[in-house]
C-alpha cells in the first residue's frame, strides 16, 4: 500500500478513502504511517498541499454520500466494455471505487450503481488492488 500511497500523492490525487468491503482481508490501517508516506511523497513531488487521507469508510457509507461529478466503480467480475477513459469527462472531478483483493461483491456493486455509479474497466488485465489504484489515477490525471 505504501508505494500507491506515494505514486498517487506524486500523480496528484487529492484524497484517498480506504474502502471496507466485504471481501476485505485487513481491517486495521494504519493512518498515521500513511500519512507519513503521503508527507514525504508530497514534499518529494513538490506538491503544495497533500492529499487528504480520510478513516476507513464501509462502502455502503461512501456510496451514499454526495458527490457531484464523475462516479465510477472498477469491477473485475463482470468486465464492463466502456473504459474508464469514456466514461469519465476531464472537466469533473472524479471519484472511482477500487475492490479489495477479492472483488466487490454482487450485492456491493449493486448497491454503488443505484447511488449513481457507472461500471468501468481499467484495460484488459486483471489488476492487483495497488496496481488497480494507480493504472485509474494515471489515466484520469492523464485526461487534464
Amino acid at each position: 500500500m505504501a508505494v500507491f500511497l506515494e505514486k498517487a500523492t506524486e500523480i496528484g490525487v487529492d484524497e484517498i478513502v480506504p474502502l471496507l468491503c466485504t471481501n476485505n482481508e485487513r481491517s486495521k490501517i494504519n493512518i498515521e504511517r500513511w500519512s507519513r508516506v503521503v508527507l514525504a511523497a508530497t514534499k518529494q513531488s513538490e506538491r503544495f498541499w497533500m492529499p487528504t487521507i480520510s478513516e476507513p469508510l464501509k462502502l455502503s457509507e461512501l456510496v451514499g454520500r454526495e458527490f457531484e461529478g464523475n462516479k465510477l466503480i472498477a469491477y473485475c467480475e463482470e468486465k464492463p466494455e466502456q473504459s474508464i477513459l469514456e466514461l469519465a469527462k476531464p472537466e469533473q472531478s472524479t471519484i472511482i471505487l477500487i475492490g479489495p483483493e477479492g472483488d466487490f461483491t454482487n450485492k456491493e456493486v449493486e448497491n454503488a450503481e443505484k447511488n449513481g455509479f457507472m461500471r468501468c474497466n481499467l484495460g484488459k488485465n486483471r489488476l492487483r488492488t495497488e496496481t488497480a489504484g494507480l493504472v485509474a489515477v494515471t489515466l484520469l490525471k492523464s485526461r487534464i
